[in-house]
Formats: C-alpha cells, sequence, structure tokens
C-alpha cells in the first residue's frame, strides 16, 4: 500500500509543478543497469549482482534542475548455502530525486544527482523459513551525463550509489544498499 501512495503523490507532485516549469520539459525514460548489492553476505548465495531495469519520469524545474521519479526492479536467483535449495532476490527500489546539471557543451549535459528511495525488498526462500520481505528507506548520490541523440532523445549514462537505513533483516545485519551503473535512453516531450 506504502508503494502505491508513495507512486500517487510523485504523479500529482508532476501535474502541480507542470504549470511552474520555465522550459516545460517533460521527460519519460528506460535504463539498463548493473547492480551489485555491497552486502558480504549477498555474495555467498547470489554470487554477484545482476541486471537492474528501471523507468523514469522527469521535469525540468528550471534551466539547470530536474526532478525525477523513477521505479526500478532488480531479481537474482542463488541458492542456498547447505541444502542448495533454490532462492530469489527481489529488489524495488522506487526513488524520488533532484538533479544538477553541471553545464553543457555541445551534445554532452554532465550532472550530479540526490535522492531518497523507497525500497522493497522480498527474498522467496524454502516455506520452513517463513517469510522474508519488507521495506526500508535510502538515499542515493548519482553523476552522469547525457548525451543529446536527437531533437527529443537522450542517451544517460549513469553511476549510482545507493544506502539504505535500518539494516537489520530478521536479527541478521544486511546491506541493502550498492552500486549500480547504467544506460538509459530518455524521450522528451
Amino acid at each position: 500500500m506504502k508503494k502505491y501512495i508513495a507512486a500517487t503523490a510523485i504523479i500529482l507532485l508532476f501535474l502541480g509543478l507542470s504549470n511552474q516549469a520555465l522550459a516545460n520539459r517533460y521527460k519519460a525514460g528506460f535504463s539498463v543497469n548493473y547492480y551489485k548489492p555491497s552486502d558480504s553476505n549477498f555474495k555467498e548465495p547470489y554470487r554477484a549482482g545482476n541486471m537492474m531495469f528501471g523507468l523514469s519520469l522527469g521535469i525540468n524545474l528550471l534551466k539547470r534542475f530536474e526532478f525525477r521519479g523513477e521505479l526500478n526492479y532488480f531479481r537474482v536467483k542463488g541458492e542456498m548455502t547447505l541444502s542448495k535449495e533454490e532462492i530469489t532476490y527481489i529488489f524495488t527500489p522506487l526513488v524520488a530525486g533532484l538533479r544538477y546539471k553541471v553545464f553543457k557543451a555541445g551534445r554532452i549535459g554532465p550532472y550530479l544527482g540526490l535522492g531518497a528511495d523507497l525500497c522493497s525488498y522480498k527474498e522467496k526462500v524454502p516455506e520452513r523459513y517463513g517469510k522474508v520481505s519488507g521495506s526500508k528507506i535510502g538515499l542515493h548520490g548519482e553523476i552522469g551525463t547525457l548525451v543529446k541523440l536527437a531533437e527529443r532523445f537522450h542517451l544517460d549514462i549513469n553511476v549510482r550509489y545507493l544506502y539504505v537505513f535500518n539494516k537489520s533483516l530478521n536479527g541478521i545485519e544486511r546491506e541493502f544498499g550498492g552500486l549500480r551503473a547504467g544506460i538509459g535512453i530518455e524521450f522528451l516531450f
């Protein structure tokens, strides 16, 4: 339920700011990233990171500032250490962030960004272990660049680090955050 409330709030914020945007330029995008959780306990059952896919909406607030919302999806399969039973980890951050465009040089526009993340997680394990799921709040910092491909299309090359608060999962210390790097395509309208 919290996810739906947060998603509705982000959409309403976009609609409310639409008349105030100076450039009146909106963005919709899709990204493909590699996500590597920073938890050392993650490596044994799941080995390494995996692909993370994302959808984004953005609005230019001023010449150099962009507010954006994202929904990302990360899923990786692994196996339990002793029994070798299959397990699956699903991580879905819902993101609200602000990007500052440092400068623009021709088709290139580097940026810095900060944001807040509502991170939902679920670990599918054998039934005898019970349910493992929940939500945590996190913050991210990012650096990237936009490359203008055509009048309405941009390539977004991005590196982001996510830090998630409240690391305890069923009494075990876990780090839900990690490093994400990838590429996206954005359509301006």
